[in-house]
């Protein structure tokens, strides 16, 4: 609603210095000059003004006075009290116009001063301008069979010139039809749903009651689609994508539907999808997926985006004929290696001849008479060519490459082998810049981080003593960054090494830090408590053990764990539930074998996951489980 339109134009105090000469010893208020500054206000018309009157030199303090204009006989304010030689007004005192302003003391009367306060006019507001944003071009909407249901978005600028506490509330006007009391988006936008309008041109206006404004009116159209067909420009084969594109001219259609057969004949043709009009290029299927031979397609300019094509005007048929790819292999293939930045490390670009299958796989192995190798890659290439990961051992290497259509079990032909000879050197660099910080996201997590090298793989990993002998991996990845949840308190120590390899394989790795970069775990940023009172009973029955913990408010889950040594490290998690105590079966455990226990609070069944909130361990507690 448009409540309380309320631009203040200009705002204004008025200063009357009212200077009282003293005759004598007289504490009569004495006739004197009044100066007064300034002489001429503006203000908004019906606005009041206020008016400070500042008396100086009196002898003695007068108790109160009263004001007056030459145009009223009554004082326009009694009684007003003077305090430290000033008198306030806040009330509304004058009116626009010309006023003669005193005061008066009994029967004592200043002289008067003519105070000019002129009104400004309030701005007319601009009548809003309406545009419709929603129609696909020139203000047409299609229907598909003369009525249809339209969604139409209008917008209307100007409206944030006026001032309102709440969004404004606009009519708006089709034709003979009337949508009240509907509020605007943002102040400027909103959503008609035009229901039943028959074609033809319609005229749109909108009207904001409260301002008694009415915007321009818009004509649109409902038109039932009866455009030319869609031009089909060209049907772009398959190359190494692997595609069928067809490429059509935007006639202005609302939809274009995509229809296929193996016949020259649109009636019995499969549907196959659809594109607005803002898109001119079909590219849907791959031909793998299709049998040979010959294929049509159409374009079908169309109001509807489903597979009725009744109501639209098809294209000319474009004639494709697919030919799955020549049972023949590549005829060449090549492997270049290539030395790395970081020393005497090579990877291997294995490129060959397309022969024009849609899909191709890489494969390599040390015996030159296999005909099944380790695959090193495989699928849909747009460009003929993989480099490879460094070969991780030494010796003869052989590749070839075999073509396929879906499954790389079919029997296709392969390549030719080529061969290079491998000279693997073990990784002769340490990372550097290694950093361990918080995590701000994880629980109870530390990021590990590193100065990016030329090798493809880096193992994180941590313990906590320093000694590399105890290091613990933490996982193998290609980034220069690694995350690990602690259990529980305590420094810990870090070591990051390069490797070749995704794994923790000795020949492959490089050398371990010599000093690890060390952190202290102080506390938990988990908001789960551990779980306290931790205790086993190893007889709670012939077959099983006992474990049980206070409960912890808010967790979903008790994640219990074991091990063989008292180490919290190379604990191995047992099972989660729900409940704080969990009986096991003892005939999982060997005999006269001392376990350990661990167990925490999480909100996953998995506390390991680092998006979970979880606490650090519990202490540990240990049994021999015998039966």
């Amino acid at each position: 609603m448009f409540k309380n339109l309320k631009k203040v134009l200009f705002s204004c105090g008025l200063v009357i210095a009212l200077a009282m000469g003293l005759a004598g010893c007289s504490s009569a208020l004495k006739t004197s000059a009044i100066t007064l500054g300034p002489s001429k206000v503006s203000v908004e018309e019906g606005q009041s003004v206020s008016l400070v009157v500042v008396f100086s030199d009196l002898e003695t303090v007068h108790s109160s006075v009263d004001v007056y204009t030459e145009a009223n006989e009554e004082p326009v304010v009694s009684k007003a009290s003077i305090s430290d030689n000033t008198l306030t007004i806040s009330s509304s005192v004058l009116p626009t116009g010309t006023s003669k302003v005193y005061v008066k003391e009994g029967d004592l009367k200043s002289n008067s001063i003519t105070v000019s306060v002129s009104a400004l006019k309030k701005e007319e507001p601009k009548n809003p301008e309406l545009k419709i944003i929603s129609a696909p071009s020139y203000n047409k909407f299609y229907a598909s069979s003369g009525t249809s249901y339209y969604t139409v978005n209008v917008e209307l600028n100007n409206v944030d010139s006026y001032s309102y506490d709440d969004s404004p509330v606009v009519n708006f006007y089709v034709d003979d039809k009337f949508y009240t009391n509907i509020s605007l988006d943002s102040k400027s936008y909103t959503t008609l749903s035009l229901n039943s309008y028959s074609l033809g041109v319609h005229k749109l206006y909108a009207e904001l009651p409260e301002l008694n404004l009415v915007s321009n009116t818009i004509e649109f159209e409902i038109i039932n689609e009866e455009t030319a067909a869609a031009t089909v420009i060209t049907s772009l084969k398959e190359i190494n994508t692997k595609i069928i594109s067809i490429n059509y001219l935007n006639n202005g259609s609302r939809y274009y539907q995509i229809w296929r057969n193996t016949e020259n004949d649109l009636e019995t043709a499969n549907f196959l999808d659809y594109r607005t009009y803002s898109y001119s290029l079909f590219d849907y299927e791959y031909p793998s997926s299709l049998s040979e031979g010959t294929y049509y397609y159409w374009v079908v300019s169309s109001n509807i985006s489903s597979s009725d094509k009744s109501e639209g005007v098809a294209s000319k048929p474009v004639v494709h004929e697919y030919t799955k790819y020549p049972a023949v292999a590549p005829s060449w293939v090549k492997v270049t290696p290539a030395r790395t930045s970081s020393g005497n490390r090579y990877r291997y670009t294995v490129t060959w001849e397309d022969c024009g299958a849609p899909n191709y796989a890489v494969y390599y192995s040390t015996d030159p008479e296999a005909t099944s190798g380790t695959c090193i890659n495989y699928g849909n290439y747009s460009a003929l060519g993989f480099t490879t990961y460094p070969l991780t051992s030494s010796g003869t290497y052989y590749f070839w490459v075999k073509p396929y259509t879906s499954s790389r079990s079919e029997d296709n032909p392969i390549s030719k082998k080529v061969s290079c000879n491998v000279n693997y050197v073990k990784p002769d660099y340490v990372p550097t810049g290694v950093t361990i910080t918080e995590s701000s996201s994880y629980k109870n997590t530390v990021y590990i981080t590193w100065s990016s090298d030329d090798y493809y793989y880096h193992g994180g990993y941590y313990s906590d003593s320093n000694d590399v002998t105890t290091a613990r991996i933490i996982n193998y990845t290609t980034s220069s960054s690694i995350y690990v949840k602690l259990p529980a308190t305590g420094t810990y120590y870090f070591w990051v090494r390069c490797a070749d390899s995704s794994s923790s394989n000795e020949e492959c790795a490089g050398d371990f830090m010599e000093i690890p970069v060390s952190y202290e775990l102080t506390s938990s940023n988990s908001s789960l408590l551990t779980p306290t009172n931790f205790t086993v009973d190893p007889d709670y029955s012939p077959y099983s053990i006992e474990l049980s913990c206070d409960t912890v408010s808010g967790t979903s889950y008790y994640v219990w764990y074991y091990g063989t040594s008292d180490n919290i490290l190379d604990a191995r998690r047992l099972t989660y539930k729900s409940s704080n105590i969990l009986t096991y079966s003892k005939s999982n455990f060997e005999k006269n074998q001392t376990y350990y226990f661990w167990v925490c609070a999480s909100s996953y069944s998995d506390p390991s996951s680092y998006s979970s909130n979880s606490s650090l361990f519990s202490e540990s507690v240990s049994c021999i489980p015998n039966p």
